[in-house]
């Protein structure tokens, strides 16, 4: 039971590292997919069609705050 709650707590360590990572690469370049994008692309993928991710779009404003981003890197326990 100790070593599952032990892995378990990696595991979410680890997701929010590559959460944080990915944010700060946000940040910095603004690169992002819509919703909307993800959605359709995801709905190509489990319909079985093999289709390249979207391109993705740089947020028009300098600041990622701007486009309505925020981000909490707080952990829940």
């Amino acid at each position: 039971m100790i070593r599952k709650n032990v892995e378990q707590a990696g595991k979410r360590e680890t997701f929010r590292q590559a959460t944080i990572k990915a944010w700060e690469e946000y940040e910095s370049t603004g690169m992002h997919v819509t919703a909307e994008e993800a959605d359709a692309w995801l709905e190509a993928l489990e319909n079985g069609n093999d289709v390249e991710s979207p391109e993705g779009q740089v947020c028009a404003t300098s600041s990622s705050s701007a486009c309505g981003a925020t981000l909490d890197t707080k952990t829940s326990t």
